[in-house]
């Protein structure tokens, strides 16, 4: 992931950053019902392309314009940043989508694009934040922490997923949920 400024005449437009962030490719689920005392690992891959670019700029009030591919995500983008600015009291920030990652193809879509916003709101304020917590923030990384650690150090990585409780095999269900519930 990189942030840089926008390659745009500073007297056309005010200051901003713009990001680039590397999509994800997960291969597998490793151990989806826990059988070996794990569950939910995956072996995953940053993509430099398709990638996600958006354009952060400071403003009067939070506004988010996005395109086609992440219009999916606005409303969590939006609760996500009210997050963000709520714990950090940071001020309200313009976030323009210029390149969303396609939704449900298993690119990360969702993660990617919080993180991403995340990442360039909080710089573009010099108010950085470990990944870990935008991460938490946005209700990610509760099954496997791939796209998660794939945004700061891209390449390519095993997440050996979570160890399972005590009380796994009295009721798996419970704690074999989509990343949304985990």
């Amino acid at each position: 992931m990189r942030c840089y400024k926008p390659d745009v005449p500073s007297d056309s437009v005010p200051f901003g950053l713009r990001i680039v962030a590397a999509s994800r490719l997960s291969f597998t689920l490793i151990d989806l019902n826990g059988e070996t005392g794990r569950r939910n690992g995956m072996a995953s891959l940053a993509l430099a392309h398709p990638s996600f670019q958006a354009v952060a700029r400071p403003a009067r009030r939070l506004s988010l314009a996005t395109e086609a591919n992440s219009a999916v995500h606005a409303d969590a983008i939006e609760r996500f940043l009210g997050a963000v600015s709520d714990e950090l009291h940071l001020p309200p920030v313009a976030i323009e989508i210029e390149r969303g990652l396609p939704a449900h193809h298993g690119f990360g879509s969702k993660t990617t694009t919080l993180l991403a916003v995340g990442k360039v709101a909080t710089a573009l304020y010099r108010r950085p934040v470990a990944t870990e917590r935008l991460a938490q923030l946005a209700g990610r990384a509760g099954t496997s922490g791939a796209s998660v650690n794939l945004i700061d150090r891209g390449g390519y990585l095993v997440d050996g997923g979570h160890l399972n409780p005590d009380d796994f095999d009295a009721d798996p269900q419970k704690y074999l949920l989509p990343s949304r519930y985990a």
